[in-house]
């Protein structure tokens, strides 16, 4: 037996470390630590070993205590420990290839490599751990994509391998299924499992899903049903040009709480992201897209939506990037945009919409409710900013910049509103008008079609750099609140009653009380004929309305005018004291408070 002291140099309380072994170990021998001092060494403290990782025979490590071997090196696990009572972890530095298996607790310093498989049934503690192509984790739950035969070289296809990967996580009752750095090409879908569980995970925008060409597919597919997975830190190439078919980044139809994050979606056909129903009709809803980029669509022959939600409702879109996206196919709803939503209750916040082609409009609700749009950067689309055809929604504190400067001069507005829009709030934003005169259209469109009306457009601030093709406020709903708006050209328009508690003041000179003229207004003119009553057919007249008369323009022999007489809700009569009097007099209905 060879036996090594405890050196003289030892520090109290610090880890005992002893220096390799001359010469070689026989099968037989076996390598002791003798405990001199438990003073310095208690039971159970950690004792660090440093030991050549060659292939040697088997020996053992033993603390003489009770002779229970600690640490075994054999020739078919290149490293294991054991337990017992008086069992101490075990710090290893570095490691070599082969297989670790570990029954107690193991704590892996900085720089520990290991190219082999992983095997921990105790507790693991990581400091810097790398683990080479040939290994895996999959005792942590971890399917390296590699270790199933994914090449990841941009030639090979990479389907397969993936998919393997991603049947063993789903086996395993779920797990991440890890992709490298690498561009992982995929002549089909990837189908996910339903349920919870997975996790697809790459190294950053480095591991690439690109969809090879001809394929006609969608990276990943979701089955219809419940599924509740979370994607993250990859990119997915759609490869636009080189499909004919509908094609793109995920088909999330069931998905359900998921997490989409820091992923990049780019040069997909049809759809980066689609969230769709449940198979059996219901709602897919509550997931989160947080911090994607969707670019590089122009080009696509479909209509190179970002994310399009249909029958998916509660989702948050938070802190994404949407640029160069619209391609040419698609028509109406389904045109061009970088978000659709078709479902509504959605929360859009904090992201940017930049350029795009084919008039692609930055968020489009259609035929939904209740989506909120705040805080977002439009820069210099192609298409209208934001286009609702919905109800309920709330359109704040958003900027919008130069609309339809990338598109077709004169089509686009900074928010448009039609086709029965109704009960929305439109407030806080600030729109300004491309540079060039008539590229805009105007900063808010409302139009009366299908019904739209009683929005609430207020508070914003439009600003003009070159000429609105057709007006910074072109408002034609019924029944819609317009105040406070600047820069609009346009005054305050509301529906019902103001109710002042205080006075009404037109503090700037030049300003003051304009009433329109018309059928049943409240002011107007008549021609007097004399002491001959002339009657004002006027349905707003009540049996308490203050008639106020006075001569606009004299005529005849002026004399004294008077109101002699009234139907309330049809009409009144005015006429003079003098047989004379031709006079132009104008009057005012004002009602008691």
């Amino acid at each position: 037996m060879v036996a090594y002291a405890r050196p003289d140099a030892y520090v109290e309380e610090s880890l005992s470390t002893y220096a390799e072994p001359t010469g070689t170990l026989a099968g037989t021998d076996t390598l002791t630590v003798e405990q001199a001092d438990a003073r310095y060494v208690p039971i159970g403290r950690p004792i660090s070993l440093s030991i050549p990782l060659t292939s040697v025979p088997a020996f053992s490590v033993q603390v003489d205590s009770d002779a229970t071997a600690r640490l075994s090196i054999t020739p078919d696990a290149l490293i294991g420990f054991g337990s017992g009572a008086d069992a101490a972890d075990v710090t290893v530095q570095r490691l070599g290839p082969g297989t670790l298996g570990v029954g107690g607790a193991l704590a892996v310093s900085n720089g520990a490599h290991i190219t082999g498989d992983l095997d921990v049934s105790g507790t693991l503690s990581v400091g810097t751990l790398s683990v080479g192509t040939g290994g895996s984790l999959t005792a942590l739950g971890w399917f390296n994509v590699r270790d199933y035969g994914a090449k990841g070289d941009g030639a090979a296809d990479d389907r397969a391998a993936i998919q393997a990967a991603i049947n063993a996580a789903s086996a395993a009752g779920g797990g991440t299924v890890y992709i490298p750095v690498g561009t992982y090409l995929l002549g089909g879908t990837l189908s996910i499992p339903a349920g919870e569980g997975l996790q697809i995970i790459g190294s950053g925008w480095k591991s690439s899903l690109k969809v090879k060409d001809g394929a006609n597919s969608y990276a990943l597919t979701f089955p219809g049903a419940d599924t509740r997975i979370s994607v993250r830190d990859l990119t997915i190439d759609g490869n636009c040009t080189g499909q004919t078919a509908a094609s793109g980044g995920i088909y999330g139809a069931g998905a359900v709480a998921c997490h989409f994050e820091y992923l990049h979606f780019t040069a997909c056909r049809d759809d980066a992201l689609y969230l769709g129903p449940q198979a059996g009709g219901a709602f897919g809803h509550n997931n989160r897209i947080i911090g994607c980029l969707f670019d590089q669509s122009m080009a696509a022959t479909g209509p190179g939506r970002g994310i399009h939600m249909d029958s998916s409702d509660e989702n948050q879109v938070l802190g994404c990037d949407f640029e160069y996206l619209g391609g040419a196919g698609g028509s109406g709803a389904t045109a061009a945009a970088m978000i659709l939503d078709q479902a509504g209750t959605q929360f859009i916040s904090d992201c940017n919409f930049v350029n795009g082609a084919n008039n692609a409009v930055g968020v489009r609700v259609q035929d939904a409710k209740s989506t909120k749009i705040i805080g977002c950067n439009f820069d210099g689309l192609a298409g209208t900013a934001i286009f609702l055809a919905a109800q309920r929604c709330i359109v704040a504190s958003n900027t919008i910049f130069s609309p339809g400067i990338a598109g077709t001069a004169g089509q686009a507005s900074g928010i448009q509103l039609e086709y029965g829009t109704a009960d929305n709030i439109i407030t806080d934003n600030v729109i300004t008008s491309a540079p060039a005169a008539g590229v805009s259209r105007g900063a808010v469109r409302e139009a009366a079609d299908g019904g739209s009306g009683r929005n609430n457009i207020s508070l914003n601030t439009i600003v003009t750099d070159g000429a609105w093709s057709y007006g910074a406020l072109d408002l034609s709903g019924t029944g819609s609140q317009v105040f406070g708006n600047i820069g609009g050209g346009a005054g305050s328009t509301l529906p019902g009653d103001l109710a002042a508690s205080g006075h009404l003041i037109a503090n700037v000179a030049g300003k003051g009380v304009r009433v329109k003229e018309g059928a049943n207004a409240t002011m107007g003119t008549v021609t007097l004929n004399g002491t001959t009553a002339v009657t004002i057919v006027n349905g707003s007249v009540t049996a308490n309305t203050r008639i106020f008369l006075t001569i606009q323009t004299p005529g005849g022999t002026p004399a004294s005018s008077y109101v002699s007489g009234r139907t309330p809700g049809t009409n009144f009569q005015v006429k003079s004291t003098g047989a004379g009097d031709t006079s132009i007099v104008a009057w005012l209905l004002v009602e008691p408070a």
